[in-house]
């Protein structure tokens, strides 16, 4: 399985592990026609939204999903930082 379809499986299953914002499910479906380089998420400690970095301990500021995206075009890589409502413990991992 190429890497770019294993990511995209992984945003799927986000999908069912986190309750989104519209917002959050547009830019998840936006990011698609990206190269998406790596997905990281958390249920402890979290993501700076403005530099990426991961801190153990919980923050108010915390984001639990990065993921860091190139556009090919550009070769310019970014990041986006997601808060989900909450997480689904129902959903099957």
């Amino acid at each position: 399985m190429h890497c770019q379809d294993k990511h995209l499986q992984v945003i799927e299953h986000l999908k069912t592990k986190y309750d989104f914002t519209l917002k959050e499910q547009e830019i998840l479906e936006n990011i698609k026609k990206y190269s998406i380089n790596s997905i990281a998420f958390t249920t402890d400690g979290g993501f700076d939204v403005k530099t990426g970095e991961f801190y153990p301990e919980e923050r108010k500021e915390n984001y639990k999903i990065r993921i860091i995206y190139e556009d090919e075009l550009s070769k310019k890589v970014s990041f986006i930082c997601l808060k989900p409502i909450y997480v689904n413990d129902n959903a099957v991992s």
